[in-house]
């Protein structure tokens, strides 16, 4: 799950209840990868089958949101053996059969990250007026990476519908009810492609549920693998 900052340049990540974290820094393929560890049970967030191997935390759930979502599903088609289940949040990856997905580049980077949520005051109480340098460099290399990686075709794999149906893992696939990033024909045709995937939606919550939503956003995630 990609991490946002807030206008402290301090990183929000989902959370149902108040834990104690800590981070660490681990060797993947030659790169120092931050490690967040909260909570004492076994680990659920994964976004690369190389973070696994790294960790020795064997098979588990992977989670991801949006881009990290397309992230997770590829870890999954490229290594399922690797995973016990698969939980997409309003995922990127797949051409929209209705719709299409948001081109990021038709908004400033503050304008983008506000469309992500359906209460405005909540943007507010984590950005502030999103006007400090630090924050919009951050946010405009974010973009920049983008380019590099989901450029043409924007924001979705035309090999990834033709392997999703190998995946043979519990899959939940979430939408929130008030995404105007991603349209929902995209998170439909993850639940069609995957056998035997649940759908459900998250009402009132825009793209940025992990921001906006995150109690109930954690709840599904948590009921689904319990």
């Amino acid at each position: 799950m990609a991490a946002q900052q807030d206008k402290r340049g301090n990183d929000q990540r989902m959370m149902s209840v108040s834990q104690t974290e800590t981070g660490t820094k681990v060797a993947v393929a030659g790169l120092d990868v931050d490690v967040v560890k909260r909570g004492s049970g076994p680990a659920m967030l994964v976004l690369h089958s190389l973070i696994v191997d790294a960790l020795d935390c064997g098979p588990c759930p992977a989670v991801g949101l949006g881009f990290g979502a397309w992230v997770a599903a590829e870890a999954a088609v490229q290594s399922p053996q690797r995973f016990t289940g698969l939980v997409l949040h309003s995922p990127m990856g797949l051409q929209p059969p209705k719709g299409e997905i948001v081109d990021q580049f038709l908004y400033s980077a503050k304008d983008y990250v506000r469309m992500g949520f359906n209460d405005g005051a909540r943007f507010d109480a984590l950005f502030g007026a999103a006007d400090e340098e630090p924050l919009l460099r951050r946010w405009d290399l974010n973009r920049e990476m983008t380019t590099r990686i989901a450029w043409k075709p924007y924001m979705f794999s035309r090999a990834l519908p033709g392997l999703l149906p190998a995946v043979r893992l519990p899959a939940l696939v979430i939408h929130s009810t008030e995404d105007r990033i991603v349209p929902r024909s995209v998170s439909e045709r993850y639940a069609d492609l995957l056998a035997g995937a649940q759908l459900t939606d998250l009402a009132g919550s825009g793209h940025q549920a992990d921001l906006e939503a995150s109690a109930e956003l954690a709840g599904h995630v948590m009921t689904f693998l319990s």
